[in-house]
């Protein structure tokens, strides 16, 4: 995630990002307490164990997946047939 967030900070300063000011992702990304690690990335961490950031967690991936272009089908895509016939190759394998 480190990764993830590091590029979601980068697009969030350079004012990249537009936020329609949905209340529960705005709860969620103000629930992220952001601290960098030795090795320069960034981490994303609860201020509170009640607090949930999994709104921030899932735009980081977002938006760290269209930064890189990454436009490959997510599997959730597939129609059933194409499912299971991954699955068979899966298993076969």
């Amino acid at each position: 995630m480190g990764v993830a967030y590091g590029t979601l900070e980068r697009v969030v300063n350079g004012r990249g990002l537009t936020h329609g000011g949905h209340t529960i992702l705005r709860h969620h990304f103000d629930s992220v307490v952001a601290v960098r690690s030795n090795d320069g990335r960034v981490k994303a961490l609860q201020d509170k164990k009640t607090n949930r950031i999994d709104g921030a967690d899932a735009a980081a991936m977002a938006v760290s997946r269209a930064a890189a272009n990454d436009n490959r089908r997510s599997i959730f895509d597939l129609d059933p047939n194409e499912f299971d016939q991954l699955r068979a190759e899966a298993e076969a394998a």
